[in-house]
């Protein structure tokens, strides 16, 4: 086993009977087990075994293990666990060190050249916050239908599966409009977007029924969801207007009051400076694609002191999107329960910074914060683009 938790390798025989099974996954022929060990590391970390078998290579079992450790932040049997360890699996030569393949069979490795790609994409998905919706199709509605509606055109229907129920509604859609349909495992997301006429849309259908919905355009679309925001993808556009879902859906009536009161409690000089954090955090390519929580207001903690900043940013298996701030310095977490943080100075990103190194003590790692805090205290803004701090 390797200092970071991670399986030396997928390989070996494992007597799977012994462990408690959690979980099956199946797609595409892919059938991945997933079993706990009972066991659990000293980062609090839950190992898993597992058995990986493929039906396009004769139902056999490709990969065995009994060493996965989970994120804490995760189910052992939740979607975001079996994509992890499906991104572990799917390594191909080339993806990472090559002694990482040392220990494959010749039959594994013909598997990685013919099937490991496959399984990546799918883990990818599995991955997303807001999944694609395979089983869908746009429609309009009958002129029947438009005349009892009032309406002097037909509007867009949207027929589509979730769970085992087929569900058919009325989307606020335009016909030269994008439409994205995706999923959460909970509800339907329909994402509507039109660059040329600026402006994006989302409603959400969590039993064929609309429950919310959110409408950007014009300017706010880069002020409030960020410059990048037409080069994200679907799943990326859809996280980023969750927070701005309608008062029509009270599950996010909380989120909103909770960051009306955190801004109240905040100066003007200090709102700003976290617009600013927030809108250089959503053009990461890792932070944005935070979802559970969401990346927003309420990933902020500011910190009145430099020893309150330490003391919790080294609690550590912080959340991706995390984000501390101590006057002009903004720390953000770049991945989910790990501890490579995305640095920022007034408005320039300019650093990634990991927090304790794996043969650090606290104490070592609190000295070289305290050391890189004084450093980037001391430099201009332009001397940290330029790593001269």
């Amino acid at each position: 086993m390797r200092p970071d938790g991670v399986p030396e390798g997928p390989g070996g025989q494992v007597d799977l009977d012994r462990f408690d099974h959690v979980r099956t996954w199946t797609q595409d022929g892919f059938t991945l087990d997933l079993y706990d060990t009972g066991k659990v590391d000293r980062q609090g970390k839950s190992v898993l075994a597992y058995s990986l078998t493929d039906a396009e290579h004769g139902d056999v079992v490709i990969f065995q293990g009994a060493d996965f450790h989970c994120s804490p932040l995760h189910a052992n049997d939740s979607d975001r666990t079996v994509a992890s360890l499906l991104n572990f699996l799917s390594l191909r030569p080339g993806d990472t060190d090559q002694e990482h393949f040392d220990e494959y069979t010749e039959e594994q490795l013909e598997w990685c050249d013919a099937r490991a790609e496959e399984l990546s994409q799918l883990a990818h998905e599995l991955d997303l916050p807001y999944r694609p919706v395979r089983d869908w199709k746009l429609d309009h509605e009958s002129w029947d239908e438009a005349q009892r509606a009032r309406r002097y055109n037909r509007a867009i229907t949207l027929t589509y599966t979730h769970g085992s129920a087929r569900h058919r509604v009325v989307l606020q859609a335009g016909e030269a409009d994008e439409i994205d349909v995706l999923s959460d495992g909970n509800a339907v997301y329909v994402l509507t977007s039109n660059f040329g006429l600026g402006y994006v849309g989302l409603e959400v259908f969590p039993d064929g029924a609309r429950e919310a919905e959110a409408f950007v355009q014009g300017s706010e679309v880069e002020e409030c969801l960020g410059e990048s925001f037409w080069d994200l993808s679907p799943s990326e556009k859809t996280a980023q207007l969750v927070p701005y879902l309608g008062d029509s859906c009270p599950s996010f009536e909380g989120e909103r009051q909770k960051t009306e009161s955190l801004l109240d409690d905040l100066s003007e000089e200090m709102r700003e400076r976290l617009r600013t954090f927030l809108r250089l955090g959503n053009e990461n390519p890792w932070v944005r694609e935070a979802w559970d929580p969401p990346f927003n207001e309420l990933s902020f903690c500011v910190c009145s002191d430099e020893d309150q900043l330490i003391e919790k940013i080294l609690r550590g298996n912080w959340c991706l999107g995390q984000a501390f701030v101590l006057d002009d310095i903004c720390f953000i977490n770049q991945v989910d329960g790990g501890d490579e943080w995305l640095t920022i100075k007034g408005s320039t990103a300019f650093e990634s910074i990991t927090m304790q190194t794996a043969t650090e003590s606290r104490e070592q790692a609190e000295e070289r914060i305290r050391d890189t805090l004084r450093r980037i205290r001391s430099a201009s803004e332009e001397q940290c683009r330029k790593l001269d701090y």
